[in-house]
């Protein structure tokens, strides 16, 4: 978009480093979506790449957050039924956004994750700001 990319090499370094920032910034704010998604930008994946790493560290992400929440009784049992139907959902939301990834040119899609980033960034922070209004 500004004609200048901030690139990362795929190595095991700066997997680490983007990999533990986006998990402590997840847990601090309870969401690393747009940090994540930044992140698999700079490496330069492709949109199938793409879509399936963010699927496979999302999958990995919400089991553990799940898991910590039946564990410790933070979800009640009348939601519990939600579990398989979101399940569900995410496999069908993959399976189309893979499709739709395979339409789309390689530099519209880095724009499309980019704007999606920003809008992300934009509405985390006025959550955090409007409730100090």
């Amino acid at each position: 978009m500004t004609g200048k990319e901030l690139r990362f090499e795929s190595k095991k370094s700066f997997l680490i480093i983007g990999g533990s920032i986006y998990g402590f910034f997840s847990g601090l704010v309870g969401s690393g979506g747009p940090l994540r998604g930044a992140m698999l930008s700079s490496f330069g994946l492709t949109g199938g790449a793409y879509v399936s790493t963010n699927g496979g560290i999302s999958f990995l992400t919400d089991v553990t957050r799940v898991s910590v929440y039946l564990w410790n009784g933070y979800l009640p049992r009348e939601f519990y039924w939600y579990i398989p139907l979101l399940f569900v959902v995410a496999i069908t939301g993959g399976y189309f956004s893979k499709l739709a990834v395979e339409r789309i040119e390689a530099e519209k899609f880095k724009d499309i994750i980019h704007v999606a980033v920003l809008l992300a960034s934009i509405k985390i922070m006025w959550d955090s700001v409007s409730s100090y209004l």
